[in-house]
């Protein structure tokens, strides 16, 4: 069975609930969760269309994602956490807990704190949560 067909999730190989943002990432974490072989290839280059494709400077990730629109900060917000959800197993990464709560004090609160609105669409989408607790099999 080739290693995407095992990577299927119901009918779906990427999170439909993502909508954007963190899919790539989900799927490659579900991968390593199944033992899947990743192979490493530091020369490979990915273009993307837009503003993806940024210089690698220790800042850039944090000014594209504050100069993003309140409603893309939301799924950046809500699909990290889906990730986390889905992947993050306590036995394995509870090594991590306090990296990535001091993480997301700083970052969820800087693309939080420019519009509050993001706390109430994340509130909302519970029942995206709720799935992703139930999509959490591997």
């Amino acid at each position: 069975m080739p290693a995407l067909e095992k990577l299927k999730v119901g009918d779906e190989f990427y999170d439909e609930d993502f909508f954007m943002f963190w899919e790539d990432f989900d799927i490659g974490w579900r991968a390593n969760l199944m033992g899947l072989k990743v192979f490493f290839t530091p020369k490979a280059i990915a273009y993307h269309f837009r503003s993806g494709t940024l210089p690698r400077t220790r800042w850039s990730r944090v000014s594209l994602s504050l100069a993003r629109p309140a409603f893309l900060r939301c799924h950046l917000v809500k699909n990290r956490y889906l990730t986390l959800i889905k992947n993050f197993r306590l036995a394995r990464n509870g090594w991590a807990l306090p990296f990535i709560f001091a993480r997301d004090l700083l970052w969820v609160g800087a693309l939080t704190i420019r519009s509050p609105k993001i706390i109430i669409a994340l509130a909302r989408s519970r029942a995206v949560f709720k799935r992703a607790w139930q999509k959490e099999e591997y």
